[in-house]
């Protein structure tokens, strides 16, 4: 069985993988990623277990390295599971070689979040609309948010597209980066690492259990200390 898993909804998608390898625990788990070698990869698919256990492999973003084709996969041992694990969306010209031999799942972005991401620093009523509008569950909203700190940070110190890009391992399109660049002009650099320390810092609170508070509440507060009203 072949899962192809994609889409820029890193968090939805994540939260699949770990349901199938779940599903699966009794397997032995490989993780493969772009820095393999073909010959690493393809031992890895074929070669037998050492401790004799059928194997769920893990291929994180391989197919859009172009590292591996649906050809490689013609033999593939009937008990041995494949999950590809892609972060960004894969082209229809790259899923189609796959299209008759693997369970294909597509993870796009809630729009909501981004609306939400979006505004801030620019009207901080619309801020709180969208908040009031993402669901409790699902959505990881405080690593979201640390993640858009995190590039606005990058911006507001000139740091390039290709370097943010790297650090955050996902793709980011020119005119989404032009997007953080112009959202970063907004504010200014204390701001910024006075949020990015505070929005960890709830995210540490809500992981150990050490705040009575639902995430939603937390980043409300959060808002209110830092943005403009």
């Amino acid at each position: 069985m072949i899962h192809i898993l994609h889409g820029e909804d890193n968090y939805s998608s994540y939260n699949r993988l770990q349901l199938i390898l779940k599903e699966h625990s009794a397997l032995e788990k490989i993780i493969l990623n772009n820095k393999n070698s073909l010959e690493e990869i393809i031992m890895a698919i074929y070669a037998q277990s050492l401790s004799g256990k059928n194997k769920i492999i893990i291929c994180e973003n391989l197919i859009s390295a172009k590292k591996i084709k649906s050809e490689d996969l013609n033999l593939l041992p009937q008990d041995n599971k494949i999950i590809f694990w892609e972060k960004n969306k894969l082209s229809t010209k790259l899923l189609n070689q796959f299209i008759k031999i693997a369970v294909i799942e597509e993870f796009k972005p809630r729009q909501i979040l981004y609306y939400f991401l979006d505004s801030l620093f620019s009207n901080t009523n619309n801020t709180f609309n969208y908040l009031s509008k993402i669901p409790q569950i699902g959505f990881n909203l405080t690593w979201q948010l640390s993640q858009r700190l995190l590039l606005l940070i990058f911006a507001k110190n000139e740091l390039d597209m290709k370097f943010a890009s790297a650090y955050i391992d996902r793709n980011i399109a020119l005119w989404q980066w032009q997007k953080i660049i112009m959202q970063a002009k907004k504010t200014d650099l204390v701001i910024l690492n006075k949020m990015l320390k505070s929005s960890l810092k709830i995210d540490y609170l809500i992981k150990t259990g050490k705040t009575q508070q639902d995430e939603k509440t937390l980043i409300s507060m959060f808002l209110l200390k830092y943005l403009p009203l």
